[in-house]
Formats: structure tokens, sequence, C-alpha cells
């Protein structure tokens, strides 16, 4: 995205060049800003749940997908964006993925009911999803070797923020402005991190780009869909014939074939969209697996602890939040280490 307003912000800022030492610094910035509002949207939002259950007048088995289709669409573009920044370019999927976030954030603050919050929850994922990897290949780009460990460590923190400081943050704004401010705080951030990205980063393409493995995307999207509409509904008010009803065994299956089919595919394809084979190596197959597992506890009780406090016990919004402040902070304080 070479462009004159870079040209003219280097011409008088010397450490926006690329060659200098600090710019990297600069990067890191830019990024760090633009992770942390995306990240944090995953658990921002779970205080004020409520607060929209009463608004809109609906049941909690609607309006979890407040949550449910912002992880899902996170997830599914996840994968995606890695070859979609080789392909066009770092800086401009950087670009793209914090407009659709800013937009989304902006919408979604407009909504008038459920089913069109969810909808716009949606776009504001699909800019998430893209800001998180593409993100951090840019920072690893950017760092040597000897460094790139303090910078994800940095990195780690704008993560551990979505546990402390998303609940809280929040509860709070939920409780003195209104739920429409948990997305309305993204727009002036993301509308300042879309012209430092502009002002800042360089471009870069990969030339080496293999081609899109459609195949791998579309049956990894059909799994993610099907076994999350499976999970969500099981128990839903609507689905009286629970686990064992005719809908939610279809998912289950329909999330097996395409498992299978994926499995197969990113075994065969030469150049596969997820390389399962990495997880052959030891270590590496062992973090992720942990990784599964905790993020499998922190999300499900980030969703749960805020309804239950806010539903039984009667606190606030903002109360429930702060239950999860220490959790984050430890995780903060460590990841640089």
């Amino acid at each position: 995205m070479s462009n004159p307003f870079r040209h003219k912000a280097v011409s008088k800022i010397a450490s926006f060049h690329h060659e200098h030492p600090s710019y990297r610094w600069w990067v890191l910035g830019n990024v760090l800003i633009s992770t942390f509002m995306a990240v944090i949207e995953s658990t921002v939002v779970n205080t004020a749940i409520p607060k929209m259950q009463a608004a809109f007048g609906t049941s909690l088995d609607i309006i979890e997908w407040v949550l449910t289709a912002f992880n899902l669409t996170f997830a599914v573009i996840l994968p995606l964006s890695g070859w979609l920044a080789d392909k066009i370019g770092y800086k401009r999927i950087f670009f793209l993925a914090l407009a659709l976030f800013t937009t989304g954030s902006f919408l979604c603050s407009l909504a008038w009911n459920e089913t069109i919050l969810i909808v716009f929850r949606v776009i504001q994922a699909a800019g998430g999803g893209m800001l998180q990897p593409v993100g951090m290949a840019i920072v690893l780009r950017e760092f040597p070797p000897k460094q790139r460990g303090l910078a994800l460590g940095f990195y780690g923190i704008a993560a551990a923020a979505s546990i402390s400081i998303g609940p809280s943050l929040g509860g709070f704004l939920a409780d003195t402005f209104g739920w429409q401010s948990i997305f309305l705080i993204n727009v002036p951030f993301g509308t300042l991190a879309m012209i430092a990205t502009v002002l800042i980063q360089r471009e870069y393409k990969n030339p080496k780009v293999g081609a899109f493995d459609f195949w791998g995307f579309i049956t990894s999207a059909i799994f993610l869909v099907s076994l999350l509409l499976a999970l969500a509904d099981g128990n839903a008010g609507w689905n009286t014939g629970g686990w064992t009803s005719p809908f939610i065994i279809t998912c289950f299956g329909i999330a097996a074939v395409s498992l299978a089919i994926f499995l197969l595919v990113e075994f065969r394809v030469e150049h596969p969209m997820m390389n399962l084979r990495l997880l052959g190596e030891r270590n590496f197959g062992l973090s992720n697996l942990l990784i599964f597992f905790i993020g499998l506890v922190l999300m499900g009780s980030a969703f749960l602890f805020p309804v239950y406090l806010q539903g039984s016990l009667g606190y606030t919004a903002f109360q429930a939040g702060l239950i999860f402040l220490p959790m984050g902070f430890l995780q903060g304080f460590i990841s640089p280490i």
C-alpha cells in the first residue's frame, strides 16, 4: 500500500523508515493496539449479555449467539487470513481487517434487535479474525530473532488483557453508558489504528505464495459451523428432543464427515491451509493441545460467570467483570518473562 501519505510521514518522522532501528517498535505499537481491540472484543461483551437480553426481551439461548457468532466467524476466518496476506499484501489485509472490525463495531451499536446484532457481530469478527494472525506475522517479520521473544511477550500482554480488562471494562461501560458503548468505544481507536497503519507500515507480499486450499477452507468451515450448532442448541429451549433430536444428530454427523474430508485434503494437497504435520512435532503438538484446553476453560467461564453472578447473586455488570482481573494481570505479568 505504497502511497504519498506514508512517504510524507517518513520525510517528517525519520523513525518511520523501515531501516531505522525504532521502526519495528512503531509497528509493534500499531499492531498491539489493533490486536488489543480484536482480542478484547471476545470477552468485553460477556458482562453485558444480561443487559442485552433484557433490552431485546429474548432468551439466553438466542442472545448467546452474540458471542457464539463472533467466535465462530473468528475461527473460520483465522486460517484464511494468512493466505490472503501472502497473496494481496500484509498491510492491505491488516488495513482491511481494521476497516471491517471498526465498521462492524459501529453497526453493532446501532442494532435494533438481537438478530441484527448477531449479523453485525459477524462483520466485526471477520475483521477481528484477520487482525490477530496477520498482526503477529507482521511483528515476527520486522523483529530479528533475538528480539522476537520480547516482542511476542508484549503481544501476549495484549491477549491477556482480554481476560482481565475485557469483562470489567464491558461491565463498567454497560452499567454507566449502556450496552451500545461496548461497541462504540472501538470506533475512535479503530480509526486511529487505520491511520497509523497507512502512515507507519510498509507493504510486503510473499513472492512464493501457493494455490488457495479451497476444499480445506470449505470443509473446515462446515465442520466448525455444524459442530457449534450442535453444541449450542443441544439444550436450547426450542429443541424439545435434546441431544438425541434429528437436528442435533444431523449436525454431529455433518461435522464428523466434514472433519474426515478436511483431514484427507490437508494431508494430500501440495499447499494445505493448515500444515497438520507440524502437530507431529512433540513440543508443538503438546503446546497446541494445552492451549486448546486452556481456551476451553477460559472462554466457557468467561460466558457463564457473568450470567450467574448477575442473574443469581445480584452482582452489577462491573462487579461481575472484576472477578477476572487477577487472572489477566498474572498472565500479562508472566508473558514478557
